[in-house]
């Protein structure tokens, strides 16, 4: 804009609060940068500047504005409340580009057939509106045990097929419209308690309580265009329900309640060729109520209510040899709908609680034990079908069943994370020995070493992925600089263009739903690793990026 002989490119957009500005005066040749209520005029403009703080000055005004955002420690809707049309129920929640909640649910409106929904809008307002994802209904017919997973840009959802006898069925979002993963019903018989995760190579595995085995629980993985089993068919002691399928790097982890350990929790591990309990099976004090899984730094915790203690809240962790408790109780009475996540060592578990009227409570790990997430409950009034996600910096994504609402979708999230994570190393113990896992005809190698999964981690994620995790880093970077004056906005513009550059440079055309088929991803963790220090590569055997 021009004003009283500034010319000035500024971030102001709509009634956005304005983040910064740089201009030159045409008449006195002065340089001034704002920042905030922060100001910085130069006493003379020298000519070689005058361009390039024109040029830099016009890239901030496409860097997004800050907006007015709820306070960081409150929890905030994403879109309206209740926002689906009808009840929705079997709930599964993610983040598309670890920003944006996609939600999947069985719509009891549409004759219980899944629904993929997203929002597009400012996740810190929760300004925007949800759409639906993909031509046409996910399922044909009406389902349940709905779950949703990511691999970068690939959108996965598996479910329990009712018109399919209750069989497994697998879809992939392709080029805008659900396409099966392998033939509709895929597994040999019902298949219940479904739960569906991405290892790290992309490759879609299911978990579930097989009706051909007794209702036993079966894991099938993606390879060649069939599904095969992983391990053998009925892994467990007997019939299971809560099962949580999860990865550390390739490797999977599974838990469940137990019946033929009396409603126990076990955890199994896959370790290349057969499955192994952690501790003994069936390790809980007393029958669970419900369960749920999470890995942090290759260490699993287990989260659930334990039935000798009023179904109260208990979370445990595995330590190599037994399970130990991580604190004390995390509820004061009776809790359901249960579910653990975590994500760079954030941990959090969310639950409702009987004594709080059945609404959302969110806790999150930090270094002086479990806290309560927010200043209010997540949720106004009673909820069901928790689910949680976290973002790239953090952040608590929760979605549930709004029983205020005629039982239709709720999505709640908080900006900033409620308190910083314990410091904490993969043990020696959870580090794996070096061994070959066959995917398909490909071989990929596990050196046993942190530092090389975490390499194999970050590299195997989507283009878009690691262009925002540079750009968030960048931008806290630039946050800081931003104080010491004239440093702020130089800075936010060269994490624009770098931003930009990133995101050009690696963005490739991956086959949607063919994780196996992409010689990109042939390389082993130790190859990605020199490839990376020599900085070259060739069309065969180059970096994802």
């Amino acid at each position: 804009r021009v004003s009283v002989g500034w010319l000035t490119a500024s971030t102001t957009r709509g009634t956005r609060v304005p983040q910064g500005s740089l201009g030159v005066n045409l008449a006195t040749r002065q340089l001034r940068i704002e920042a905030g209520s922060a100001m910085w005029a130069s006493a003379r403009c020298p000519p070689w500047a005058r361009l390039p703080a024109l040029v830099i000055g016009l890239a901030m005004l496409a860097a997004p504005a800050s907006a007015a955002s709820p306070s960081d420690n409150e929890w905030h809707t994403i879109g309206s409340p209740g926002f689906t049309m009808s009840g929705a129920y079997d709930l599964s929640l993610t983040l598309l580009r670890d920003t944006e909640p996609m939600l999947a649910y069985t719509d009891q409106g549409n004759g219980g057939r899944v629904t993929v929904v997203h929002f597009s809008g400012d996740q810190a307002t929760g300004e925007g509106e949800w759409a639906h994802v993909g031509a046409g209904d996910v399922s044909s017919g009406a389902a349940s045990d709905v779950s949703l997973a990511r691999y970068g840009q690939r959108v996965y959802v598996a479910y329990s097929d009712h018109e399919h006898d209750y069989r497994a069925t697998v879809k992939c979002l392709v080029n805008g419209a659900w396409q099966g993963v392998g033939e509709a019903g895929l597994s040999a018989g019902a298949a219940t308690d479904v739960a569906l995760a991405v290892d790290l190579w992309g490759v879609p595995h299911i978990a579930f309580a097989d009706g051909t085995a007794q209702s036993k629980l079966t894991v099938l993985r993606m390879v060649d265009g069939m599904w095969e089993l992983v391990g053998v068919r009925g892994i467990s002691a007997g019939r299971v329900s809560s099962v949580v399928l999860k990865f550390d790097g390739w490797r999977p982890f599974v838990s469940y309640r137990d019946v033929a350990h009396g409603l126990r929790t076990t955890v199994l591990r896959f370790d290349g060729s057969h499955w192994e309990p952690l501790g003994k099976p069936g390790f809980s004090p007393s029958a669970a109520t419900a369960s749920s899984l999470a890995i942090a730094h290759g260490v699993p915790y287990a989260a659930l209510t334990q039935h000798d203690v009023r179904d109260r809240v208990v979370v445990f962790r595995y330590d190599g040899e037994a399970w130990v408790a991580v604190g004390d109780h995390l509820s004061d009475g009776a809790a359901s709908n249960l579910m653990l996540e975590e994500r760079a060592g954030r941990m959090y578990v969310c639950f409702t609680e009987k004594d709080k009227g059945d609404r959302v409570v969110v806790k999150a790990l930090g270094t002086n034990g479990w806290v309560v997430a927010g200043e209010s409950h997540a949720s106004s009034g009673a909820a069901g079908l928790v689910r949680i996600a976290i973002g790239l910096a953090g952040e608590p994504v929760v979605a549930f069943r709004d029983d205020d609402r005629g039982h239709r979708a709720t999505v709640v999230a908080m900006n900033t994370p409620p308190v910083r994570p314990p410091q904490a190393r993969r043990p020696e113990w959870a580090r794996s020995s070096s061994r070959r896992i066959e995917h398909s005809n490909r071989a990929v190698e596990a050196t046993g070493t942190a530092q090389d999964e975490e390499i194999a981690r970050r590299l195997s994620a989507e283009p878009e992925l690691l262009a925002a995790e540079h750009a968030a880093r960048a931008s806290a970077a630039g946050g800081a600089t931003s104080a010491a004056g004239m440093l702020g906005p130089v800075a936010g513009a060269v994490v624009i263009i770098a931003t930009l550059f990133i995101v050009r440079v690696r963005t490739g055309n991956t086959p949607p739903c063919s994780p196996l088929n992409s010689p990109r991803r042939s390389l082993s963790p130790p190859q990605m690793l020199r490839q990376m220090s020599r900085g070259l590569g060739s069309s065969s055997d180059s970096l994802p990026f």
